[in-house]
């Protein structure tokens, strides 16, 4: 998603999956505190979005700086390497 305004200001980026949320994952989401005495509410908006998200993809995002495409389709392979 945001990946595509990085390429249309000529940063190269690209997204590499690296697994899907798990039920502990969705387990650890619910112990995190709500913020700042409940009150923050960008926070609680987050954490409401992505509860019961089992199953749904996870990906890592490279951005790197103009004209260095080869360094970040490097990263992206390392960061493939690395999750396998």
């Amino acid at each position: 998603m945001i990946s595509g305004l990085f390429n249309l200001l000529d940063y190269p980026a690209g997204v590499v999956p690296v697994g899907h949320v798990t039920d502990e994952d969705d387990a650890a989401l619910q112990s995190f505190p709500e913020g700042f005495n409940g009150t923050n509410l960008l926070y609680a908006l987050i954490k409401k979005a992505a509860a019961k998200s089992r199953g749904l993809p996870l990906a890592v995002q490279i951005v790197t700086l103009p004209f260095r495409e080869e360094l970040c389709l490097r990263l992206m392979k390392e960061v493939e390497n690395l999750t396998k």
